[in-house]
């Protein structure tokens, strides 16, 4: 229907004619009908699988190790070439497929572990799936292998370290490093969404992972990293991808500055020498004359570098006042160029949610609470509209 409904818009718009349109129609009716799969086959062959895989179930005990590993390889053959021929006859999805041979690979390693009583422990086998997942994204060029890269990789951050042993070994440093490489490797020849997105992620995690392998005990190291990774978007080819990454790193930095107000009102002791607060303040100057010259939406997340003189504020009032601002001047900036405000908007209640359940949860009434709050909207939607007036020349300057 939405395909009728497109080719008629078409035809009346006059870009395409009605010889055209009729042969659209005969071409996807033709593919339609080449796609389609007799249902009693289908319905067949689930209920043989799930005969097999209840007789394999009731019996796998018994079955010996090497056929039950032969097993699983069958399966992910199996799997491969049911890919191979729906692309080819062009019947299902082989993308679907692939996946299920990637599962019954990572099947196969887990029996192997388990029929040798091997360790379960550590991240070999989230190696083995992550890397074969990227193989399969840089060969066929699908987002879901980069989503399934992404969720089988997260196992490998389990296994380096273990977020916060005490002792980091030979074997953690060399994984860690290899985790950075192979993220920006994914990272700089990838160059599409959302595998620009999710090689990101994993370079950040792996920025965090540094804090426990080098038994880290301030607070600032995701500031370090969010700044250590604006050089990144240098290697960024298309304008577009770009734009999908400012958001994230705003997104990212907004999640930190609302952690950091929290955290700070929570505690009282203050782990931040003041000369790691001055190197952060230095290296921030330092990114943001690079945001300035080649990135300056990402001006926004540079106010993070002052959080470690900030954060000597025992009732975190400074950090409280400098996310306050930044939200509104942000909100109103936004409107100010004529861009969307529902990430602005939602950035700004959150602060406001979070200042209210820090400092007014025992002192305000919360119905109180809710009329600063109208009142606030209500003032920032009459700036608004009193920018888009003037923009619009409504009102003299």
């Amino acid at each position: 229907m939405a395909r009728q409904t497109k080719l008629t818009e078409w035809q009346q718009a006059g870009l395409i004619d009605a010889e055209t349109v009729e042969r659209i129609k005969d071409y996807e009716g033709h593919r339609q009908k080449k796609k389609r799969v007799p249902l009693l086959l289908i319905v067949g062959l689930t209920f043989v699988g799930l005969a097999l895989l209840s007789f394999l179930a009731a019996n796998w005990q018994a079955i010996p190790v090497l056929i039950k590993i032969g097993l699983v390889l069958v399966i992910m053959v199996g799997c491969y070439v049911l890919a191979d021929v729906s692309e080819r006859r062009t019947i299902w999805n082989p993308v679907a497929f692939r996946i299920l041979g990637i599962i019954a690979f990572a099947g196969a390693l887990i029996v192997t572990v388990q029929s040798f009583h091997m360790s379960m422990q550590g991240s070999f086998i989230g190696w083995a799936v992550f890397l074969a997942a990227l193989a399969h994204f840089f060969t066929w060029r699908h987002p879901a292998y980069a989503i399934l890269a992404f969720l089988s990789g997260l196992n490998i951050f389990t296994g380096v370290g273990g977020f916060g042993s005490e002792h980091a070994t030979f074997l953690d440093w060399t994984s860690i490093v290899f985790v950075v490489m192979v993220s920006l490797a994914w990272f700089y020849f990838s160059q599409s969404f959302p595998s620009l997105i999710l090689s990101w992620l994993f370079l950040y995690l792996a920025g965090l992972e540094l804090f426990a392998l080098i038994s880290y005990d301030g607070v600032l190291w995701p500031i370090w990293t969010l700044f250590a990774l604006v050089p990144l978007l240098l290697v960024v080819k298309q304008d577009q991808d770009r734009h999908f990454l400012y958001r994230l790193y705003l997104i990212v930095g907004a999640i930190n500055s609302l952690i950091y107000l929290t955290v700070r009102a929570e505690t009282t002791d203050s782990v931040i020498p003041l000369g790691e607060a001055v190197a952060l303040a230095v290296f921030g100057l330092a990114i943001g004359y690079l945001m300035y010259h080649k990135f300056r939406p990402l001006l926004w997340i540079l106010p993070l570098g002052a959080f470690g003189f900030l954060w000597f504020d025992e009732q975190a009032i400074l950090i409280a006042a400098l996310v306050e601002i930044i939200a509104f001047v942000y909100l109103i900036e936004q409107e100010r160029q004529g861009r969307r405000l529902t990430i602005p908007f939602i950035y700004f209640i959150a602060v406001q949610l979070t200042i209210y359940f820090i400092y007014a949860w025992d002192r305000l009434d919360m119905s109180l609470f809710f009329l600063v709050g109208a009142l606030l909207v209500f003032l920032i939607a009459g700036v608004l509209w009193w920018i888009r007036k003037r923009r619009e020349g409504g009102i003299p300057s």
